[in-house]
């Protein structure tokens, strides 16, 4: 109603105009949703590296990655997540998750996007399996899943300027760059 109304007309106050007739008007409060819907809940912000991390796929030139990161230091690992090989999937994200928590722990949450990945019941059994909260984001509210979203947007720079025409991961440039970034993240973090 609000914004149907802001754009006819605009005066001083409207927003408060607004609501108190909407809270007089009986028909729209006899045909309003039984249950409002709630807030959503605010993610706590972890009080140790690798407490809670987060995950999201990207494509880049014909190519399938996974990022995976901490949340409160925003060190990230890029994995190839090749489409039709082991590494692809929901077994392919475990295999990479595996990999992540060997070298960094096992986090009490995982934040992702809920793709199907992540929702498959592979996946979740494993979460279950080590005691890893899975928070997902809906497509309506992605800022839950913030962290992730910058973190592809950096791997994708990375990408760009260091990987070659197959995809591969394994090479020098690739790992200083990384480096560079998650080492300068951290030091904005503790700064």
């Amino acid at each position: 109603m609000e914004l149907r109304a802001r754009a006819m007309i605009f005066w001083p106050g409207i927003t408060a105009d607004i609501h108190k007739i909407r809270a007089k008007c009986y028909e729209c409060n006899k045909n309003a949703p039984s249950q409002a819907p709630l807030p959503s809940t605010p993610a706590t912000p972890p009080s140790t590296p690798f407490e809670a991390v987060f995950a999201d796929f990207l494509n880049f030139g014909g190519h399938h990655y996974l990022v995976v990161g901490d949340r409160l230091s925003g060190w990230v690992e890029i994995f190839s997540s090749p489409v039709g090989s082991p590494r692809a999937g929901a077994m392919g994200l475990i295999a990479s998750l595996r990999t992540f928590f060997a070298t960094f722990g096992v986090p009490e949450e995982l934040f992702s996007d809920g793709g199907p990945e992540f929702t498959a019941s592979a996946t979740r059994d494993f979460l279950y399996h080590w005691g890893i909260s899975h928070r997902v984001s809906s497509a309506h509210h992605p800022q839950l899943n913030g962290r992730a979203e910058v973190a592809v947007k950096s791997a994708k720079r990375l990408l760009r300027s260091n990987v070659g025409p197959t995809g591969v991961l394994d090479n020098d440039r690739l790992l200083r760059a990384l480096l560079q970034l998650c080492t300068s993240q951290i030091w904005e973090t503790a700064a």
